[in-house]
């Protein structure tokens, strides 16, 4: 590892086209003089979150869901009325070289995630990308105040599939990607259904085996969430 970060902004040209620029922070420069490692024009602006980085490349994901600026009036700034899904889009991915800056371009199906886990290369072809995955529709009904007061006083701990902590491999030759989910082998609701992974930072843009998380059914029933990537039959969770 090194004690660079990196980050990036949206930001738009003369023209009022949007385009991305990934900054690259170093000891050195400070955060006032961050080095342009690269830009690169979406095919659609999107809503995104977080994104992943491997010793040797930057992962983005842009998702069909974007913020519309011109609603934020209408809907007295309140930014998930303004929140729109298009059907019929895919999932852009733009994998960023650290090294020479240059930007592969790739689609997978239509999905959302706001937060990504952790990515690793498994050869020179191949990168693997984790993430928690949510209904794009949450944006809007999740954290409507009155079902945030009003938890349903019973729960039948339904599993749903839009909200699946999934593995995307991406071939960098071919341009093939594909997504799974982890076996349920404990028999939990919890397992494969939560956010906000950490991971131990020294395994970060490495293979790793452990996912930590927190997952909320129906409201009220939050567990912490111990995932073994590399032998499911030892997940654990906590929930009281």
């Amino acid at each position: 590892g090194t004690d660079n970060s990196i980050n990036y902004q949206s930001r738009l040209d003369l023209t009022g086209n949007s385009y991305i620029e990934v900054n690259r922070f170093t000891p050195e420069g400070g955060f006032e003089n961050p080095e342009t490692l690269t830009t690169f024009y979406p095919v659609k602006t999107a809503m995104v979150h977080s994104f992943s980085i491997t010793e040797d490349y930057l992962i983005f994901f842009f998702y069909p869901i974007d913020v519309n600026p011109m609603e934020m009036f209408s809907s007295n700034f309140h930014i998930f009325e303004a929140v729109h899904w298009t059907d019929g889009l895919d999932t852009d991915i733009y994998i960023v070289g650290l090294k020479d800056g240059k930007v592969q371009h790739l689609t997978t199906e239509a999905m959302y995630s706001l937060h990504h886990a952790n990515a690793y290369q498994t050869s020179k072809d191949e990168i693997v990308v984790d993430m928690c995955e949510q209904g794009h529709y949450a944006l809007k009904d999740y954290l409507i105040r009155e079902k945030l007061f009003n938890p349903p006083e019973t729960s039948n701990m339904e599993y749903i599939p839009d909200y699946a902590f999934a593995r995307h491999k991406i071939n960098l030759a071919t341009g093939e990607t594909s997504k799974t989910v982890f076996l349920n082998k404990i028999n939990s609701v919890f397992v494969n259904m939560f956010d906000y992974p950490m991971i131990n930072e020294q395994y970060r843009g490495r293979e790793y085996c452990y996912v930590y998380g927190t997952s909320m059914v129906d409201y009220s029933r939050t567990a912490i969430i111990k995932k073994n990537l590399c032998d499911t039959t030892e997940d654990k969770f906590w929930y009281k």
